[in-house]
């Protein structure tokens, strides 16, 4: 079902005379609102220009460095050696008897033979983060941050 409408096909004459791109009428001395709209003022819309809010304070332009180009990681290789990785290491100890391991001494500590990328500088922290939120989801791992916000508590199921 078509709900467009159908535009008539015009051959090359007939195009030539509907296409006039002669002048048009000037418009000197006329003015098509009459004066009726206007105030005096052609710069602005504002009625008092002291009523305008303040302009917000500026926030310097930061520069980001990403990679320009990608890097191949195997994430299911990298989530089991992630899951290796926590099963193996030291646990940290915890008030409420639960196993906890620190992400940032996972990272510290992580295997330099990982299969995952070709090298180990390709295997970066934001991708091993997206790694343990699906190995928490899989397994139920809890995962708390710290008072301080330098590094987050990953709690192994019991």
């Amino acid at each position: 079902m078509c709900l467009g409408k159908r535009r008539k096909k015009f051959s090359d004459e007939m195009r030539q005379q509907t296409d006039d791109c002669g002048p048009l009428a000037s418009w000197d001395g006329e003015n098509a609102f009459a004066g009726q709209f206007d105030d005096g003022d052609a710069y602005s819309d504002v009625e008092d220009p002291n009523t305008l809010v303040s302009q917000p304070r500026q926030v310097n332009k930061i520069e980001v460095h990403y990679d320009k180009a990608s890097k191949q990681v195997d994430v299911q290789t990298l989530k089991e050696t992630l899951w290796h990785h926590m099963q193996e290491s030291p646990q940290m100890p915890v008030q409420d008897q639960e196993e906890a391991v620190s992400f940032r001494d996972l990272l510290a500590n992580f295997p330099s033979d990982c299969r995952a990328a070709a090298t180990i500088n390709e295997v970066s922290p934001h991708l091993c983060f997206i790694c343990l939120l699906h190995l928490a989801n899989e397994h139920g791992l809890s995962i708390r941050g710290c008072a301080s916000l330098n590094d987050l508590s990953i709690h192994l199921p019991q």
